[in-house]
């Protein structure tokens, strides 16, 4: 093991959590054997306003891509209202975070919706460079309500949306 450096030897180096505070969080796993985590609040993507109140409910899925001579890991998770399927008010989003951070064992930079690329269609790229990149849930209450998977390059994920009866 290399200490406290990440080392792609198979054993866990980082957790990644979201909370029902529209936030997510990093855990450095200490390799040393003295139990010495650190925890790092990745990102927030709630902004305390009733539409903005997010909430993360499943496990993120975290992708290990090398970007030239980076080592970046995409957490990539869906916010939904589980308590309260039938809730409409929420913007609901499904993010994913670009952590530079990670490999190199520093503190990560808070992300913030305004720090990603807003992703509207299936073929459109986030910009290079930035934190990450988000797609906005159709309207009418839908929400991610299960962890996506990421294989072979591709993120997939289901969402529910309810059907209201008139």
């Amino acid at each position: 093991t290399s200490g406290n450096r990440p080392d792609l030897d198979g054993l866990a180096d980082h957790l990644y959590v979201g909370d029902l505070g529209g936030q997510v969080f990093r855990v450095d796993i200490d390799q040393d054997g003295e139990l010495k985590m650190d925890v790092h609040r990745l990102a927030n993507f709630n902004d305390g306003s009733v539409a903005g109140n997010r909430r993360f409910f499943e496990a993120p899925a975290v992708g290990y891509v090398k970007e030239g001579f980076k080592d970046v890991l995409y957490v990539a998770l869906g916010s939904g209202y589980r308590a309260h399927p039938l809730d409409e008010a929420t913007d609901e989003a499904f993010f994913t975070i670009r952590d530079t951070t990670a490999f190199l064992w520093q503190e990560p930079e808070l992300v913030t919706p305004d720090k990603l690329t807003e992703i509207a269609g299936e073929t459109q790229k986030a910009e290079s460079g930035s934190a990450g990149w988000y797609y906005e849930l159709e309207s009418g209450g839908e929400k991610v309500m299960s962890s996506p998977v990421i294989y072979n390059n591709t993120i997939r994920f289901s969402s529910y949306s309810p059907t209201g009866s008139d």
